[in-house]
């Protein structure tokens, strides 16, 4: 009895610490919104903070504000002003580091919207923007200041919410919101029935079904104008809620949205941590960028499959393992850099990756004959079919199949659900 005494007393005491530390340097009743911009074409680019937004409610856990997983093209790094410690960390990707690489950036420059979001800070804070280098290494490409003169309130229209799936307190759960896009108020009981059928996709599927009772999933009804989703291909031109559209960068099952700001107006509806979209079609396609959104069809063919593997990318931050003639690419992954993300290695520094899943006398890399059923170093991963490798031989972030992560995959989403409910 003593013993457990003193392990409850020096947790909460421990508690304590970090919950005054984070007191000291955050409000607890309001959080803080940063609205940017990445711009540029695919020779130059640069990165400016639009807007500071202040948010009367505040549902982040005030126990994971420092990202220390490393993940990301991108990352954003608030340091206090008074005592230049960092209190905020986070990172992400945008579609922007993508459009980089397609022919049009060639000829023009774009922007792209990012926002993020955290506690407001007591004090005046730096702001600290930064992009990986081709070398793994982080550049800095913005440096701004936050004060609270250069802080506003943002009117944004509140929409009704339908709780789907509930755990606990937002703020010690891992918060998934649903964004209904192409939903005309003819669709309402669609939208209710995808809503539901969306959200057992994923709480059906390892490993998010043995954490559901960490999960909180809710649905923001918001109407479409008209029905339906834009297809340039095909020439379908609809007024939706948050313009998703196929076709991006010229990928015709590429499923992606440009008006972020828009999309994170229609988010604050609930307190969330992750981003889904919706989308009122029977086409296939969807997509998912880290720490922005995923994208999913609602009547395609797999759409369980589409969902969980693009939700894989955003929150996870998983690599596709595929590496078919159809999608290969040369020199995506620099072979003597270790990729960010979890699931894939090019053996430059392996120990940190799943090394400690592989048995003994497994070879490295592994062969698919005799080792089928094992986690291994499967040559083929990352859009390369030479010098970037994967776990398995089959994985929902490969092929087609849902329910079907690997433990690489798998052990990667339970930490971060973890992260959010520590």
């Amino acid at each position: 009895m003593k013993h457990f005494t003193l392990i409850f007393l020096v947790s909460i005491s421990c508690l304590f610490k970090v919950n005054s530390q984070n007191n000291q340097y955050f409000s607890n009743e309001s959080s803080l919104r940063i609205d940017f911009l990445f711009q540029g074409d695919n020779k130059s680019d640069t990165v400016y903070v639009k807007h500071f937004w202040k948010n009367s409610t505040m549902s982040q856990n005030p126990n994971n504000l420092i990202d220390d997983f490393d993940y990301g093209v991108h990352k954003i790094e608030i340091f206090d002003s008074i005592t230049n410690k960092l209190i905020f960390s986070k990172g992400f990707c945008s579609l922007f580091e993508e459009w980089k690489n397609t022919p049009e950036s060639k000829t023009k420059k774009e922007s792209f919207e990012m926002s993020i979001f955290m506690p407001l800070p007591k004090n005046n804070a730096k702001v600290v923007i930064s992009s990986r280098k081709r070398d793994g290494v982080f550049e800095i490409k913005h440096l701004s200041y936050f004060s609270k003169n250069n802080v506003f309130q943002k009117q944004i229209d509140k929409y009704t919410t339908t709780p789907i799936h509930y755990s606990g307190n937002s703020a010690k759960c891992f918060d998934l919101v649903i964004i209904p896009d192409g939903y005309s108020k003819n669709d309402e009981q669609k939208m209710q029935k995808d809503f539901a059928r969306l959200a057992s996709y994923l709480l059906k599927c390892e490993p998010y079904s043995s954490l559901k009772n960490k999960i909180n999933i809710t649905g923001v009804v918001v109407f479409s104008e008209q029905s339906g989703i834009n297809n340039p291909i095909s020439n379908v031109s609809v007024n939706t809620a948050v313009n998703s559209r196929f076709n991006a960068l010229e990928s015709d099952r590429y499923l992606m949205i440009k008006d972020v700001w828009k999309l994170n107006d229609i988010a604050q509806s609930a307190p969330f941590d992750a981003i889904l979209v919706m989308c009122n079609t029977s086409k296939y396609g969807g997509g998912g960028i880290y720490n922005l959104y995923a994208t999913t069809c609602a009547d395609c063919e797999d759409v369980d499959f589409v969902m969980t593997h693009e939700l894989g990318h955003s929150v996870s931050g998983l690599a596709d393992e595929y590496y078919t003639s159809e999608v290969s690419v040369e020199d995506y992954y620099p072979l003597n850099i270790e990729p960010w993300e979890p699931n894939i290695t090019t053996l430059v520094n392996f120990e940190k990756k799943w090394k400690k899943l592989v048995k003994p006398n497994t070879p490295i890399p592994t062969p698919v004959e005799g080792y089928r059923e094992v986690v291994g170093v499967f040559e083929g991963g990352g859009y390369q079919a030479k010098g970037v490798f994967r776990p398995v031989v089959s994985c929902s972030m490969k092929d087609i199949e849902y329910n079907h992560f690997c433990p690489v995959c798998k052990m990667s989403i339970k930490l971060m659900i973890d992260f959010y409910c520590k």
